[in-house]
């Protein structure tokens, strides 16, 4: 009976340990003086494609000199040619991806910096977002943007390969002239 009275400090520590893993946020990227959570399908997004000072979007921000393409955003500013949708309530952030692309990633730009995440498009597109400074703001955003790289066809098939005409005619000939041949012996 008094091993078990030992052994409860060490089984509510290890509980309350527990407790605090799971209402923690699973991992944090730091930006600038900005931490970024964000989750895709239930899994933590990860480490990000892109993180730093300054802006995801514009003709000198990060998405565009990378290759990719501005689909939509919100927040300050929102813009994007509209072939994806994205759809940012509270926390959650969901994509649609309309134009049927083979990569998209979601940036989200608080306060001077930004966290650029490739999406997995293998998993639900959609999550949870959040961001934590400076000056200890919690979850604001200047806004949330969707990218996408492709113009979202399946590429075309290769080409056949070429066979020169005269070695294929050669072949044929010289495989004609072993039929002949054996069947004279055979016969």
């Amino acid at each position: 009976m008094l091993k078990i009275f030992y052994r409860i400090p060490v089984i509510l520590g290890a509980l309350v340990v527990s407790i605090g893993m799971i209402s923690a946020p699973a991992s944090a990227t730091t930006c600038g003086a900005v931490d970024y959570f964000g989750t895709q399908g239930g899994m933590f997004l990860g480490t990000p494609e892109g993180c730093g000072v300054g802006n995801d979007k514009g003709a000198q921000g990060y998405g565009t000199l990378n290759g990719w393409t501005l689909g939509e955003s919100v927040g300050e500013n929102p813009e994007g040619d509209g072939k994806i949708d994205l759809t940012v309530t509270g926390q959650d952030w969901s994509i649609t991806n309309t134009g049927g692309f083979k990569h998209l990633a979601l940036a989200i730009k608080q306060a001077k910096s930004y966290a650029f995440f490739v999406l997995d498009l293998n998993k639900a597109l959609s999550g949870t977002w959040g961001t934590e400074g400076p000056a200890s703001t919690i979850n604001g955003f200047s806004h949330i943007s969707a990218w996408y790289k492709g113009d979202g066809t399946p590429p075309p098939p290769p080409p056949p390969s070429n066979v020169p005409l005269p070695a294929a005619a050669w072949m044929l000939l010289a495989a004609l002239g072993s039929l002949v041949v054996f069947r004279k012996k055979s016969a």
